[in-house]
């Protein structure tokens, strides 16, 4: 029997050294002291068989890993053309972003406010101007694919079409924007960062019609926004007749985890240091963990009684993990309902 699914990337932290401590952090960066060795990295390209992959190499700050370019030259070597780096932007200097540019790095820099007094509120005093003079080196170099990476937070909330605004008039070739997942740092600052579903909601609409948005996209520039702060249902627990593209997370410790979203290391259902990452998505452990996610899928305790059970894809099971259980939903059941009532209405007039 065929698999269902195709390795399409992988989401690798390479280590967990960080110089940062930001308050949302979902893995907790800066805690230990763990890297991924270059045996195991080379485990992990063994997924690359000249075929579309892309590969996203976080931490920690990936650039304090001592073998950073190393493992870049392999990745290269081995023929990988999309490679996207996530960094704080501290760590950048003129030489390293002359250094992207010449390997043609896709570059993704944190930065979660406008101005200094917001920014360093999540990452940490003097954090700003570190990420903003590397922001500098990048533009300077050159570079033509640099990510402005923010997270919508409590802090931030009444800056983000002024973050649109202002970083559209730097050379930057998209600007992002995500939802705090509760992982991590993030669980001891609910408080101060998070925010319910329905104000992300309308926090996200707002930024896609606004014309900040539309003018800075104009000027050439991606305005990366969410399609929603939740989701119907995992593709991956729901394969159709094509096969299902996947981009596992490996942790710097080497385990592996379905996605970005689940943490947890009785989650992970393999190591690169012990197997390559293609005998790993092709393993009796991985299926048994698709088989297990699926069927707890059938127990979530909110579902029995709910009236569009037999149409929903139970949203988020690695958000359901991380509130405790798989027997629990996402959270976000409220906005499920709403959207499959809102389809059903229109469907009948």
């Amino acid at each position: 029997m065929k698999t269902p699914y195709y390795i399409a990337g992988a989401y690798v932290e390479i280590t967990s050294v960080c110089n940062l401590k930001c308050i949302h952090c979902y893995n907790d960066s800066g805690k230990e002291k763990n890297e991924i060795s270059v045996e195991s990295f080379q485990n992990i390209l063994a997924a690359h068989d000249n075929k579309e992959f892309s590969l996203t190499i976080s931490g920690g700050e990936p650039l304090l890993h001592p073998k950073f370019w190393e493992l870049i030259m392999l990745a290269k070597e081995k023929g990988v053309s999309d490679i996207l780096i996530i960094t704080n932007g501290t760590q950048i200097t003129e030489e390293i972003a002359k250094k992207f540019v010449e390997y043609d790095i896709s570059v993704q820099v944190s930065l979660n406010g406008i101005s200094e007094d917001i920014h360093d509120q999540i990452c940490g005093e003097g954090a700003f101007k570190k990420t903003i003079k590397g922001i500098e080196h990048l533009i300077n170099a050159g570079h033509k694919n640099i990510v402005i990476r923010s997270m919508i937070a409590q802090c931030n909330k009444s800056q983000l079409l002024e973050f649109i605004d202002v970083m559209s008039k730097k050379k930057v070739s998209t600007i992002s924007f995500g939802t705090i997942s509760v992982q991590g740092r993030s669980i001891n600052n609910k408080n101060a960062l998070c925010m319910s579903t329905e104000e992300n909601e309308k926090i996200l609409e707002m930024l896609k019609g606004h014309k900040i948005t539309k003018e800075a996209e104009k000027k050439g520039i991606k305005i990366d926004l969410p399609g929603a702060s939740y989701n119907s249902g995992c593709p991956i627990l729901h394969p159709s007749e094509e096969k299902v593209p996947i981009t596992p997370r490996i942790d710097s410790k080497g385990n592996v985890y379905l996605c970005q979203n689940f943490g947890g290391e009785e989650y992970s259902f393999g190591n690169i240091y012990n197997d390559k990452l293609t005998d790993i998505m092709d393993s009796p452990a991985f299926n048994s963990f698709i088989k297990f996610c699926q069927m707890s899928l059938c127990y979530m305790h909110d579902c029995a009684s709910c009236v569009w059970q037999n149409v929903c894809g139970r949203g988020c099971i690695a958000e359901a993990a991380n509130r405790g259980s798989l027997q629990f939903t996402d959270g976000h059941c409220e906005y499920r309902k709403k959207e499959y009532a809102n389809k059903l209405i229109n469907e009948q007039t």
